[in-house]
């Protein structure tokens, strides 16, 4: 089955916040403020790849052909899920419908999180069309005053990204700098999620 995701509202917040990232660069002047916000960006955007986990709120589309056709549950990428905005389908007529949230169920505790149909239903006919089934949720560590509720291996292996990013700043640089370091792939390697699809 097809499937696609996008991001529908993006992140608002950093992160690491402008003057954590200057206290672990050890910059105490501004001229380079835009630089090391752009890095941050950076380092956040690999390691949300490398994880398969979304580093800040923001709001996601998962687009399907379809719901599962055995009633099995919706995996729902880039974790942490916070929240489920909709889900929406487009039904034999071509209509676009809201399925009511009391005929679903979502586990946010599962990595990745789980929508389930509730018990005793069943999930509605589609017209077989691309993209007849939109799940629109909201993912990612909450961050408080430039600081995450994600796990402070995270954000640790995303400052070595950062130093390595502020210190060398051309294309021409030793080899080592692209291949990620043991203690970068250590920090990060619990927090792996192998997304597959939205079932499997």
């Amino acid at each position: 089955m097809y499937w696609a995701k996008e991001v529908s509202t993006d992140a608002t917040d950093q992160y690491i916040s402008t003057a954590n990232a200057k206290a672990h660069l050890k910059v105490d002047i501004s001229d380079d403020d835009a630089l090391i916000d752009a890095l941050v960006v950076a380092s956040s955007n690999h390691i949300e790849e490398y994880l398969g986990r979304t580093m800040v709120p923001k709001t996601l589309k998962l687009y399907m052909d379809g719901f599962p056709f055995d009633g099995r549950s919706i995996l729902l990428p880039d974790s942490p899920t916070v929240s489920i905005t909709s889900v929406e389908y487009v039904d034999g007529d071509g209509t676009t419908q809201v399925w009511d949230s009391s005929n679903y169920s979502i586990d946010l505790i599962s990595i990745p999180a789980r929508l389930s149909s509730a018990y005793n239903v069943s999930y509605p006919s589609t017209r077989s069309q691309n993209n007849s089934v939109i799940v629109t949720y909201v993912a990612g560590y909450t961050v408080t005053n430039g600081v995450t509720d994600g796990p402070a291996a995270i954000e640790h292996a995303a400052k070595l990204m950062l130093g390595s990013l502020y210190d060398i700043r051309e294309n021409d640089c030793p080899a080592q700098f692209y291949s990620p370091s043991l203690g970068f792939k250590t920090l990060l390697a619990p927090y792996r999620v192998y997304y597959r699809g939205p079932w499997v």
